[in-house]
């Protein structure tokens, strides 16, 4: 939306198809606000709990938040489990937030600063 129809009219000009313009010019403008997007979007998949509680009912097609409960009982919890297991978790979407933290961080200040 924020998109200068200017550059997408100029790039018409010199004969860029709709296709040509979508990855020539408006994915790679718009690169910081889809990493975003994707950061955001893992973290929420990743820690969703009820869906994969109520869904997967098989232990062996449970995920890994989903498994973890398992050693929570009424009454007592296995610190001992829980813990590494908590640390695996995290690690894949600290990997994810590491390797496109420029982007994530460009796409969260994007249109903070008034341009000229």
């Amino acid at each position: 939306m924020t998109m200068p129809g200017s550059i997408i009219d100029s790039a018409r000009i010199d004969g860029c198809m709709d296709m040509g313009i979508l990855l020539r010019i408006i994915l790679p403008l718009s690169k910081s606000a889809l990493v975003t997007l994707i950061v955001v979007n893992t973290l929420w998949v990743w820690n969703e709990l009820l869906i994969a509680i109520i869904f997967l009912r098989k232990p062996t097609l449970r995920t890994l938040m989903a498994g973890l409960i398992q050693f929570q009982g009424r009454f007592q919890i296995n610190q001992q489990v829980i813990m590494p297991g908590l640390f695996v978790s995290i690690l894949p979407i600290m990997v994810i937030y590491l390797f496109g933290q420029k982007y994530f961080v460009k796409g969260m200040t994007a249109g903070a600063i008034k341009g000229e």
